[in-house]
């Protein structure tokens, strides 16, 4: 049993696989040649995807051939076969002497084979072939050149073992024999020999490094020369720190540093609901994945998945086993972890005889065929066989490792036997790794069934604080209970974390209410796990951290045993096999990073107003008080203290020890200054809360919600908390109040709605009106330069961070220049901001274009247009303001007083000049007129003094 290789060197992998695709079509010209045919010319050929397509003729007959040529990673599917078989019957329909013959290295999967038998084998009336690898080695060894297998097993001696598998390398330095050999005791192979294409054995150094260059998996088996005495080369270290190790549970509930052990096991029913079908699925035959695929974040319980999984097949009669990927270190693990299954096993509770038990893999191809052939027995009588690989992101830094276990598990698939291979792996690796083997990773996703863990639900974070209930004999408070629902976010391994850091406070005495009031976030967790290191331990930790899963032999002699034993001891690190490797993922990355690797999560209990009053009287006391002080300065009742006390240490603001507060960073005193720091600092902190970035993220792309929506996403954000329709909403009114005053978002509570805030499109505004406005028609209220200086201080104020200096304007000027401005379509005013249009920032930034664009947003004032008609029909003699105001009222049919039209037709008048749009004798000020009349009397016409501005 073995395989054919085709290997090239090259500079590039470009390069090689040119080098290889040449190599190929030699090869399947010697081929033809051998089966009789000559090669007329070759139509196609991809040399980087190895397909060759030729015609040809058959040397002694005369007849045409037409063939395909493949070589693949793994067997060839039957869609590439029909597509042959559609273009050579093109061709038979022409010339139905034509001979047809598809090559498939290594071979056409069960699909394939079934079209060929069915369509092809068989039909008399065509000529048409199919050639495997078992063909083509049959061709090459069909020459005096080339010894056949069979001379390399006779060379195995008993005292080196016995023969395994062998391969044929076709290289550019010509034919090479790798026999694999199991050594005596053993039952998978271990070594290789190496010879020449006649079977004369290889000891020469340079040539032994060249096959290994060319085929690197040859490099994880021991190396052995059969030329004289037998010589046994130095192991490589994967031989030596390889051991298959089985998935180890946790010995109690909250032993947080190992998966859940079964009978600690909590929820996932779905899950195994899904399990449950899958395996029935199996054994009728009613599916083609023979793999299932657990995918999660880290820390989301895979590992307590897999477990708890092992744990119902067995209790269904079947067969299971978890191995733990991390020892994975060679190709040779997966041969290693199939030894270990079946000889654990045994004879699979008396269904296997001793005739069909398998003793010995013989390598990479018998692997499957030993599984497939026990996946008859298992399937006959309804049981099933799962391998699990946990932690397998582990696995997907070794290509040859990877292949060789996609390889088997497509073969299990296309045998529909009753043996399935089980994946664990994380999803929050998946996109950060720049290497990463997406096709493989995507072959094996494509042949299993796929589930996806999500967070704890209510019911699951409640079944285990029940589990912590009974552990500490007494039910929990309801204020800690809810704390640890809230915080641990559904994330299973913080909720296990913060239930263990419970536990052994209340075994040290500390009263629930104090746990509660002092309940640690994550980072406080994992620095509680340094404490008490030295400064030779931590460094130790920090050096594993960051090659871990580590083996022995590269921790290197800086770390002492004694050293990497107290570690274990307090299980900062666990052992697996000859590996080591910090107790969670997530710890290792808080210890490489210095970060937290999941947001923070909490509800606010308090409204800004609050928490911003007594943090001012913190900061007048030069930042500390005693807590009974403290809450006597505040007015507050003991529920509302706490509840303050509680916001203001999540948000970081201030810190409770020995029964004081204190601020953890200084703020000013003066009341603007002190709340413009706080808002800065709320700004950066609020976005790390789960919550807010997830109302963020759909305020983003809704651009506004209302509190019903709002609290519909709070409630989803948090399914392991339980609370009624009505405290959601006070959730949600809370959540807007502080995204508002964090300048987060617009909070309009009479509308209740939030809307998103743009800095450097908004500029902010609590304190004004300013989507108060005017009914019925919209008129010009005040002059033009108001307006002007107050656009050039709006979008000054874009440009200096959203905060508007409103000195020099008096009320009722800002009010009438706001609402003019958005009448001229330069802003729009929302409840707390002032969005800035790009017309306005175009007229503060161009003085020269200012009368334009103030004449195009002012001539969509209905008002203002009809003015412009009437001073077009009278700007050759011209009206007095008197006559003006009469013949606008009347234009616009309204009832103003003479008085108010008088003014508002002065408004309308300034307007026109600015605009540039007052035609004839009112394009300028008559100022000067007036005073001439009045020395001279009046003339003919009636001029108002009015001035330019």
């Amino acid at each position: 049993m073995g395989r054919l290789k085709i290997l090239a060197d090259g500079k590039s992998p470009q390069a090689r696989a040119n080098e290889r695709g040449k190599l190929f079509e030699r090869l399947m010209a010697d081929v033809l040649r051998h089966y009789g045919y000559s090669i007329d010319q070759i139509s196609n050929v991809n040399y980087a995807g190895m397909e060759i397509d030729i015609e040809g003729e058959h040397i002694t007959m005369d007849i045409p051939l037409y063939a395909e040529c493949k070589c693949y990673e793994t067997d060839v599917a039957a869609p590439k076969l029909q597509e042959f078989y559609g273009k050579y019957m093109t061709r038979w329909l022409k010339n139905k002497k034509c001979h047809g013959l598809f090559i498939a290295l290594p071979g056409v999967n069960s699909h394939a084979k079934g079209f060929y038998k069915e369509n092809i084998e068989n039909n008399q009336e065509t000529s048409v072939r199919l050639y495997e690898e078992e063909d083509v080695i049959k061709a090459i060894v069909g020459t005096s050149e080339v010894a056949s297998p069979d001379a390399l097993s006779k060379l195995i001696t008993q005292e080196v073992g016995t023969p395994g598998e062998w391969l044929l390398l076709y290289t550019d330095k010509g034919l090479f024999w790798i026999q694999y050999i199991i050594p005596p005791g053993s039952g998978i192979p271990c070594n290789v020999a190496f010879f020449d294409a006649k079977a004369t054995p290889i000891s020469d150094k340079t040539t032994l490094d060249y096959l290994t260059q060319l085929y690197p998996e040859l490099d994880d088996f021991q190396k052995i020369s059969l030329s004289g005495a037998i010589a046994l080369r130095t192991p490589s270290s994967s031989q030596v720190m390889e051991e298959i190790v089985e998935v180890r549970g946790s010995l109690s509930c909250f032993e947080y540093q190992f998966p859940a052990s079964p009978e600690h096991f909590v929820g996932r029913h779905t899950v195994l609901g899904e399990l449950d079908s899958f395996v029935k699925k199996v054994i009728s035959k009613e599916t083609s994945a023979h793999g299932i695929l657990f995918e999660a974040n880290s820390g989301w319980g895979k590992s307590s998945v897999v477990l708890a999984s092992v744990a119902r097949l067995k209790e269904m009669g079947h067969f299971a086993i978890a191995i733990d990927s991390r020892t994975a270190a060679s190709s040779q693990f997966i041969l290693r972890v199939l030894d270990y299954a079946l000889s654990k096993f045994g004879d699979f509770s008396g269904l296997l005889s001793e005739d069909n038990k398998p003793t010995t893999i013989t390598g990479f191809e018998g692997a499957p065929k030993s599984l497939i052939s026990l996946g008859q027995v298992l399937g006959n009588n309804d049981k099933v066989m799962f391998i699990f690989l946990d932690q397998f992101e582990n696995v997907f830094s070794m290509p040859d490792t990877l292949k060789r276990i996609r390889d088997l598990l497509f073969k299990l698939c296309d045998a529909q036997t009753n043996v399935v291979i089980g994946f664990s792996w994380k999803t929050d690796l998946i996109g950060l790794t720049s290497e990463f083997p997406y096709q493989i990773r995507d072959a094996i996703t494509g042949l299993s069934k796929r589930i996806t863990l999500d967070t704890f639900s209510e019911v699951e974070t409640t079944a285990l604080l029940n589990k912590l209930s009974e552990e500490l004999g007494t039910p929990l408070r309801k204020d800690l209970k809810f704390f640890l629902s809230e915080f641990s976010q559904g994330y299973p391994w913080l909720l296990k974390k913060l239930c263990a850091h419970v536990k052994s406070q209340r075994e040290a005495g500390v009263p629930q209410l104090d746990i509660a009031n002092s309940l640690l976030n994550v980072e406080e967790l994992f620095k509680e796990d340094l404490r008490g290191l030295g400064p030779v331990e931590e460094g130790a930790l920090r050096h594993i951290a960051k090659a871990a899963p580590i083996s022995v032999s590269e921790m290197g002699e800086e770390l002492r045993p004694e050293v990497v034993q107290s570690l274990v001891n307090r299980r900062l690190i666990i052992k697996i096999g000859y590996k080591f490797d910090i107790y969670w993922d997530i710890f290792r990355d808080y210890l490489n990073t210095g970060k937290v690797p999941v947001q923070e999560n909490y509800i606010l209990r308090v409204q800004a107003g609050g928490v911003l009053k007594t943090t001012k009287l913190l900061t007048e006391a030069k930042g500390a008080l005693n807590t009974s002080k403290f809450q006597k300065s505040a007015g507050l009742s003991k529920k509302s203290f706490y509840n303050i006390l509680r916001d203001i240490r999540l948000l970081g603001i201030a810190d409770i020890d020995d029964s004081k507060v204190t601020l953890l960073f200084s703020l000013p005193v003066e009341e603007k200054a002190f709340a413009d720091s706080l808002r800065a600092y709320l700004r950066e902190k609020l976005p790390r809360n789960r919550c807010v970035w997830r109302l963020l993220e759909e305020l983003e792309r809704t651009g506004s919600l209302t509190l019903d929506g709002l609290s519909g996403i709070l409630a989803k954000s948090c399914p392991y908390i339980s609370a009624t329709k009505q405290t959601w909403q006070t959730y949600a009114r809370i959540f807007a109040d502080w995204m508002d005053f964090a300048d987060l978002a617009l909070f309009n509570k009479r509308d209740k709605t939030i809307t998103l805030y743009r800095p450097g499109t908004e500029v902010r505004e609590r304190h004004l009106l300013l989507a108060r406005r005017r009914g019925g028609m919209t008129i010009p209220l005040i002059q033009y330069n108001p307006v002007e200086k107050l656009a050039i201080r709006l979008v000054q104020a874009i440009q200096e961070g959203g905060r508007m200096d409103w000195s020099g304007f008096a009320r009722s000027t800002i009010t009438k220049s706001l609402a003019t401005l958005e009448d001229l379509g330069f802003i729009v005013r929302k409840p707390g901001s002032i969005s800035i249009l790009p017309k306005v920032k175009e007229f503060v930034s161009m003085p020269e274009r200012r009368p334009a664009l103030f004449a195009e947003g002012a001539l969509k004032i209905k008002a203002f247009a009809i003015f412009i008609e009437i001073l077009q029909s009278h700007q050759e003699k011209s009206s007095t303001l008197s006559q003006l105001a009469s013949e606008i009222r009347s234009r616009l049919g309204v009832d103003w007083k003479e008085g108010t039209a008088i003014g508002l037709a002065k408004i309308m008048l300034n307007w026109a000049r600015h605009a540039k749009l007052a035609p004839g004798v009112f394009a300028k000020s008559q100022r000067g007129r007036r005073k001439y009349e009045m020395k001279t009397g009046p003339q003919s016409s009636f001029f108002l003094d009015l001035d330019s501005n």
